[in-house]
């Protein structure tokens, strides 16, 4: 039976997410000597040869120079090894440590500077660029091997997320990491950690070459610890190589380097990305969309008015994105097609215009006003006064 940590080991959590959270942010440059001999070991920690190991300055150039025919090394895997075997020391007795109890572990940035990179890696047709020519539907096959994050893939700076987590449960609790799995028996899956938890970049390790990315030069955070910058790139890198955020939300360039003040209504017209879309309604106004857009009446009752932004008929998204259908699979309601249906209400004492947006699946102003106030219907606002 496991036993529960104890008050000591539980104060040294908040230690161990600090250093991990400096980690996280970190823009010095590496130190590339002792990075490739962090890699060194780590092969030897799998029982591989020692690869040729290339410096690149951004995720980006990393991309172009992996040599995708060449075979994952094991590297990879035992990164991925690492939750299972804690989890089986953990359940020998060795100490209670759920990654789940404690969500403080996860350095939160990191995931979403990830994500941040992995949006604008697509939108500069990464994946055409790389995807052998050779085989059928390959740039397709090629993306999803990278949207699984298949071993075949690459170790990404995600691996951070639990950084902390793995450190802690290394350091104070004395876990071993062993994996009882069928051929990981004379790997060594702690020393493979140790190996690269102070690299921090992405890492694409093969079998004869390792791509290690340098981290970036510059992170701009708001108050929330998100990547956040106006009319400027929030993340940066030695080589160029840039990704602009609106409060940890990613935003193409187009947007991102102009101030929320010049955005224009049009866009939302063309653009399919949620959360992209969001960020637009939310700086440009319900106020300056109506004026400039001219949505259509759809129905009114009384004051108020339901209307309709509909989309570009022509804009097709697999225009500007190949991977359009391939990334609403994976995402969902990420990606957002549907047409802005809004609900207006004129104040007949001051004529001031109030707008709100409503589900695009309501027909009638008097069903948008029952949503909007929690299915009480309009009639019965005067009945209750």
């Amino acid at each position: 039976m496991s036993k529960p940590l104890t008050s000591e080991q539980i104060a040294a959590i908040a230690t161990y997410q600090e250093k991990w959270w400096q980690k996280a942010i970190a823009t010095e440059p590496l130190d590339r000597d002792r990075a490739e001999q962090n890699i060194r070991a780590a092969y030897a920690a799998v029982n591989e040869p020692v690869p040729r190991v290339v410096f690149c300055d951004s995720p980006y150039q990393g991309f172009l120079s992996v040599d995708w025919s060449d075979p994952t090394s094991n590297v990879v895997s035992a990164i991925g090894q690492l939750e299972f075997a804690i989890d089986m020391d953990a359940t020998r007795g060795v100490g209670l440590l759920d990654p789940y109890t404690y969500d403080g572990w996860k350095i939160r940035s990191v995931s979403i500077t990830f994500g941040l990179a992995w949006q604008q890696l697509r939108g500069m047709d990464i994946f055409n660029r790389l995807a052998p020519k050779d085989k059928s539907n390959a740039e397709e096959c090629f993306a999803f091997e990278l949207f699984e994050q298949d071993p075949s893939g690459f170790i990404y700076p995600t691996f951070l997320w639990w950084g902390a987590f793995f450190d802690f449960a290394f350091s104070v609790l004395n876990l071993q990491a062993s994996s009882d799995r069928k051929g990981w028996e004379n790997y060594n899956i702690k020393a493979t950690f140790q190996a690269l938890k102070d690299i921090g970049g992405w890492i694409f390790p093969r079998r004869k070459t390792c791509v290690v990315c340098d981290r970036p030069s510059r992170i701009a955070l708001d108050e929330e610890n998100r990547p956040h910058a106006i009319a400027k790139a929030a993340i940066e890198y030695a080589d160029g190589f840039k990704i602009y955020a609106y409060h940890g939300v990613w935003m193409p360039e187009k947007y991102g380097k102009l101030p929320p003040s010049q955005w224009q209504p049009q866009w939302l017209l063309t653009e399919k990305n949620a959360e992209c879309r969001r960020i637009l309604l939310q700086e440009i106004g319900y106020d300056r969309i109506c004026s400039e857009l001219k949505p259509k009446i759809l129905d009114r009752w009384r004051e108020y008015a339901l209307l309709e932004i509909e989309n570009d008929p022509n804009f097709d998204p697999r225009d500007v994105d190949e991977y359009y259908d391939l990334a609403k699979h994976y995402w969902g309601d990420g990606f957002d097609t549907e047409p802005i249906y809004l609900l207006t209400m004129t104040c007949p004492s001051t004529d001031r215009q109030h707008i709100m947006r409503v589900p695009p699946n309501l027909t009638t102003a008097r069903e948008a006003i029952r949503w909007v106030n929690w299915d009480i219907d309009p009639t019965e606002f005067g009945a209750e006064t």
